[in-house]
């Protein structure tokens, strides 16, 4: 994909990524909202095909009753299970809140625009027959505050050639591909 024709603006890509922010947010502050010992929930993007998807964008929300949500590294241990036990502390929050039960109703599907604004940030390689922290990486951590919900974005660039790039299914992008576009995203920059 590295020779693909950009497809999305640097502003517009900005606008993307604070589209599915702002919509991971929400989901935050309801789990915050249902558990008050939870204190952080991150945002994960992955980059991988998955059964009937050639090329997708994947995001999930995790939360952890740690204000600083403990990163798990590749291990022996299952991925999903090493997250859990670093930052679900309770056996009980495992169980309701556990990586397994997959806070994925970020968008509605990791399409053409998610992959323009989220490929950079995505580690090389993933397949959906990987773990959890092997396959995704942070890019924004939301933390319960005195004053409210805050907000930190630490996704960094790991493939910056990919910001804005088509997706290879996506080409230039067709007319029908910026209707649904526009329709999704309202006020997108030029």
């Amino acid at each position: 994909m590295t020779g693909a024709a950009r497809l999305h603006s640097p502003a517009q890509t900005a606008a993307i990524r604070e589209y599915v922010v702002s919509e991971a947010r929400a989901i935050a502050a309801r789990i915050f909202g249902e558990e008050p010992a939870l204190q952080s929930a991150t945002l994960f993007v992955a980059q991988y095909w998955a059964d009937d998807a050639d090329d997708e964008v994947h995001f999930i929300v995790v939360p952890s009753q740690l204000v600083d949500p403990v990163m798990p590294t590749n291990s022996e241990q299952d991925g999903a299970a090493a997250w859990d036990l670093a930052n679900l502390l309770r056996e009980d929050l495992r169980e309701r809140y556990s990586i397994d039960h997959w806070f994925d109703g970020v968008v509605e599907y990791g399409w053409g625009p998610y992959i323009s604004a989220f490929a950079a940030f995505c580690p090389e390689g993933a397949s959906q027959d990987d773990e959890p922290p092997d396959r995704h990486a942070p890019y924004a951590i939301f933390r319960r505050g005195p004053d409210g919900l805050h907000t930190e974005i630490v996704g960094v660039m790991l493939r910056p050639w990919l910001d804005g790039v088509a997706a290879e299914h996506v080409g230039e992008g067709d007319e029908e591909y910026w209707q649904a576009v526009r329709k999704q995203f309202v006020d997108l920059p030029e």
